[in-house]
């Protein structure tokens, strides 16, 4: 198993890619954190994982709430010793036209889908940093980072600007520890069960 002892916090993980993810991770022998902001579908997603044999808990966690993620990474750390592997999947769509986007709606998407990632990352980092070599986060995105397309405009501004700060970041100069940042970008998703 290749991720053997390895604990995982998969965000947006109630459903779609981010459930297959934490199915993965856990196939793969990682303790896996399922957090999510539905509760119900999360914690049947977690009894699944728990039920074929897995260690896996579930958090309620808006990413926008820097309390809330404050939550995640101390249940993790309690549950399981640590944090290894961050794989930030949360987001939001709101398709309109260009000049309908509200700035609510705005304000709105950049806080899961822009924010959200950011500062999830950040705390997961902190604790990675102290844990040595072998960590890593994943943020994935829409493909609307780098493909235009019609009535998305608000989505692909948050999309893109998780490309940026992951291909530039370096989560530390230590050279005790390092850990890996990565962006994977999705097709075309429509909404999943």
């Amino acid at each position: 198993m290749l991720l053997s002892g390895k604990v995982a916090i998969i965000i947006g993980a109630a459903r779609g890619i981010g459930r297959a993810c934490a199915k993965r991770f856990a196939r793969e022998g990682a303790k896996v954190v399922l957090a999510d902001t539905d509760e119900a579908r999360g914690r049947y997603a977690a009894a699944a994982l728990v039920g074929a044999g897995a260690e896996a808990s579930f958090v309620v966690c808006d990413v926008g709430n820097s309390s809330q993620i404050s939550g995640l990474i101390t249940a993790s750390l309690d549950a399981y010793g640590g944090v290894d592997v961050l794989v930030n999947n949360a987001g939001i769509l709101h398709a309109a036209d260009f000049l309908e986007v509200t700035e609510y709606d705005f304000d709105r998407l950049m806080r899961v889908n822009l924010k959200g990632p950011f500062l999830v990352g950040q705390a997961a980092a902190r604790q990675m940093v102290d844990g040595g070599w072998g960590s890593a986060i994943v943020n994935l995105s829409s493909i609307g980072a780098v493909l235009a397309a019609l009535y998305s405009a608000a989505v692909q501004a948050g999309a893109r600007g998780t490309v940026t700060p992951t291909m530039a970041s370096r989560v530390t100069n230590s050279a005790s520890s390092a850990s890996l940042m990565s962006w994977v970008s999705s097709g075309c998703i429509g909404r999943t069960k």
